[in-house]
């Protein structure tokens, strides 16, 4: 499956003159959104439990666990693909649960296979885990991250070139660098749905998600 990546970038800047033999420093923050093609779906699932006794409340939990873990095993999904919380357990205190035990697990299961997308939400409610959403993610955001990363550079020094020459200065070396990644914009939880009877589906149209990023660098302007 190709990948499409859409950069857009903009620039905040800001330009301190130095005194003295200090050199000018010219501040910028970068941002860009980087547009990625999904090859994944991320299911997130909740376990949890709630019992007047921690015994039970503990036992039907590992009952959906090892469910679970069956299901993951028929499916074939690797191990790879697994990632999960400890069990936790607590008593509730509000007043109208007082009493009442809740147990909680957080799993993540990456789907590569999208035909398998409608049969594990039918096994999940069969298991009696009703808890859980989807997203479309990418096993290549590190490589986009870093796509991004020197798309933001490049604008960075390009920008800090147009006020070097406007002062009659060159850009010397980068003081400071601090990037940051965060994902965004995945698109809405996709709940379940029951299956048409038509041969054709919306996970048939490729899906796309963005991955904001932020530079904040600074140049040396020297003469």
């Amino acid at each position: 499956m190709k990948r499409a990546i859409l950069i857009l970038i903009i620039i905040l800047s800001t330009v301190v003159f130095g005194q003295n033999d200090e050199p000018t420093i010219f501040k910028i923050t970068a941002q860009s959104e980087v547009s990625v093609l999904a090859d994944v779906i991320i299911f997130q699932i909740t376990i949890s439990e709630e019992n007047n006794d921690p015994e039970q409340a503990y036992n039907k939990h590992k009952e959906k666990e090892a469910k679970l873990a069956k299901l993951i095993s028929d499916l074939g999904i690797e191990d790879s693909s697994v990632s999960y919380s400890l069990l936790s357990i607590k008593k509730l205190r509000r007043p109208k649960n007082n009493g009442i035990y809740q147990t909680s697990q957080e799993i993540k299961l990456k789907l590569k296979d999208f035909s398998l997308y409608e049969k594990v939400q039918i096994e999940l409610l069969k298991n009696g885990i009703n808890e859980f959403k989807s997203i479309f993610s990418s096993d290549k955001v590190e490589k986009v991250r870093e796509e991004g990363i020197k798309k933001l550079v490049e604008a960075a020094q390009n920008e800090a070139k147009i006020y070097a020459d406007n002062l009659g200065l060159k850009v010397g070396k980068v003081i400071s660098i601090d990037t940051k990644t965060r994902r965004y914009r995945g698109g809405n939880p996709v709940f379940f749905t029951a299956k048409p009877d038509v041969d054709f589906s919306l996970l048939d149209i490729p899906q796309s998600y963005t991955v904001k990023l932020f530079a904040n660098i600074s140049f040396a302007l020297v003469e």
